[in-house]
C-alpha cells in the first residue's frame, strides 16, 4: 500500500512550553513588512506529527532506519511495516496491521491511498494475487534525457567539456544516481566512476 499524508508538517502537538520543543515558530521583529510563514497567529506545532501519530499508534522506530516503523501485537508478532519519505508513506501488513494503517489515515489524513499497484518515489510496486511483489523503474529510466553535443563537437571527442556540458552531464548523472541505489545496483562502479571523472574534469576546469 501507498499513501501520502496531507499537511503533515502541522499535524504534530500542539507546542506548551517546558514539555516539548518548539521546531517551527514565526519570529517577530521590528520590520512593519516582516515576512510571515502561513501558520496563523498563536499556532506553534512540532513538525514531526507524523512520527507523533505512528508511536502513539502503537509503532516503534527502527534502530538501523529513523524512517521505518513496525507495528506488533500484544504477543511481539510482526503485523506491519511503515517506510516514510517526507510525507509519503509505504505500507505493508496483514489484516491487523492494515486496521492500524486505517486508524493512522483518520488521525493524520491521508491525500490517497493505494493498493496493489502504484509509483512510489519514482518505483512501480506492484503484488500480483499469489503475494509476490515486483519493483521497476522503466518510467523513471525512460525519462532520463541523454546530455546533448553539437554536432560539430562530435567529430573531436578529446577537447574538455564547455561548462553547459558539464551542467547537462552533472544533471544526467544525478538522475541516474537514484535509478542506480534504487534498483540497478550492478551499475554503481560505472555510475561512481563517471561523477569521480566528472567532479576531477570540473576541478581541472577550474584551476
Amino acid at each position: 500500500m501507498s499513501a501520502d499524508v496531507k499537511a503533515a508538517l502541522l499535524k504534530g502537538d500542539a507546542y506548551i512550553a517546558g514539555l516539548c520543543e518548539l521546531y517551527i515558530a514565526n519570529i517577530r521583529t521590528n520590520s512593519p513588512d516582516e515576512p510571515r510563514l502561513p501558520f496563523g497567529d498563536g499556532l506553534c506545532r512540532g513538525v514531526f506529527g507524523l512520527s507523533d501519530a505512528l508511536e502513539e499508534g502503537g509503532g516503534k522506530r527502527s534502530h538501523l532506519d529513523a524512517l521505518c516503523w513496525t507495528l506488533r501485537d500484544e504477543c511481539g508478532e510482526l503485523r506491519g511495516i511503515i517506510r516514510s519519505h517526507v510525507d509519503d508513506l509505504l505500507l505493508g501488513g496483514d489484516a491487523k496491521g492494515q486496521e492500524s494503517f486505517a486508524d493512522l489515515g483518520k488521525e493524520v489524513g491521508f491525500g490517497s491511498l493505494d493498493r496493489d499497484g502504484f509509483t512510489y518515489c519514482g518505483k512501480h510496486i506492484s503484488q500480483d494475487s499469489e503475494g509476490v511483489i515486483k519493483i521497476q523503474m522503466f518510467e523513471y529510466h525512460k525519462s532520463l534525457k541523454p546530455a546533448i553535443v553539437a554536432v560539430g563537437r562530435r567529430k573531436e571527442l578529446s577537447p574538455p567539456l564547455t561548462p553547459a556540458e558539464t551542467k547537462q552531464l552533472r544533471a544526467l548523472l544525478g538522475s541516474m544516481q537514484w535509478l542506480v541505489a534504487q534498483l540497478r545496483f550492478y551499475l554503481q562502479f560505472q555510475l561512481s566512476t563517471l561523477q569521480s571523472e566528472l567532479h576531477a574534469a570540473a576541478a581541472l576546469t577550474f584551476l
